[in-house]
């Protein structure tokens, strides 16, 4: 286990899956959700954008068995949606708190497997694999074999699902100069490994498989919490960017903050 790992695990089994008492929610959406009211729709239909995607690939096909790698503890209700079709659902992270967590709202009859994604090697297995927001905190050396080893695992026609982060969005070029100087001043109790790769690095994967990328979310927490108010005019500018991004999918690909990346194994 590299040492992005180690820090990786130990934030999540001593902080990040642990709830405060006076939220009752997980350090991890303290730390990097914007839980305001204001926010809260909006970021439910984005959460959903994913669920769709899998609903419309699969609406008349069998669906068996489902892998959602660095699944956390399932905290948010949305997520759920993404395992409905299946019949069986495998969960795997490098948390062990996750995975115990994550017991508490999955079916019955999951698979809870404590694995690093790094040693994950099953073969010809799943129907579909979701990777939400974990890549980019796998160490940027084995960001590429994770991908390759989590397209192995997949059945024939498959799909890979993977949550990431736009390096080159309109607000990460914003606040470049600005987070640098957040970073170093960060306390290091909340210090995780973070590595995101452009959009065109996805490209080397395109030969191979069919790869398509939507856009999942424009801004994240960061700009929502210093430029939206919590009221009801708040409410209506994020209804606005959401059909935007409907409106105009490749625009919002480009400049938006997270995107989705479908790899399909043929």
């Amino acid at each position: 286990m590299n040492n992005a790992e180690k820090n990786l695990r130990e934030f999540y089994d001593k902080r990040g899956w642990h709830k405060r008492n006076s939220t009752n929610q997980y350090e991890d959406s303290v730390l990097w959700e914007d839980n305001r009211p204001v926010a809260k729709k909006y970021i439910s239909k984005c959460r959903l954008r994913l669920a769709d995607l899998i609903e419309a690939s699969f609406k008349n096909a069998n669906t068996n068995l489902s892998l959602d790698v660095g699944c956390g503890p399932i905290q948010y209700t949305e997520y759920q949606e993404y395992y409905n079709k299946f019949k069986e659902n495998h969960f795997l992270d490098i948390s062990q708190q996750a995975l115990d967590e994550a017991k508490n709202v999955a079916k019955s009859n999951s698979k809870f497997i404590c694995k690093s994604a790094i040693n994950f090697n099953d073969k010809n297995k799943y129907d579909v694999i979701i990777c939400n927001h974990v890549l980019y905190h796998i160490d940027k050396n084995d960001q590429k074999s994770v991908v390759k080893n989590l397209i192995n695992a997949l059945k024939k026609d498959g799909k890979l699902y993977i949550t990431y982060t736009n390096k080159y969005s309109m607000w990460n070029i914003i606040f470049f100069f600005p987070q640098i100087i957040f970073n170093l001043l960060k306390s290091k109790k909340r210090k995780i490994y973070y590595f995101i790769h452009p959009i065109k690095w996805w490209a080397q994967f395109e030969k191979e498989f069919k790869v398509i990328k939507y856009p999942l979310r424009s801004i994240s927490s960061r700009e929502s919490k210093l430029f939206l108010p919590n009221n009801n005019f708040g409410k209506k500018m994020l209804d606005y960017l959401f059909n935007l991004e409907n409106k105009f999918p490749k625009l919002f690909l480009r400049i938006g903050t997270f995107y989705i990346i479908e790899i399909t194994r043929r």
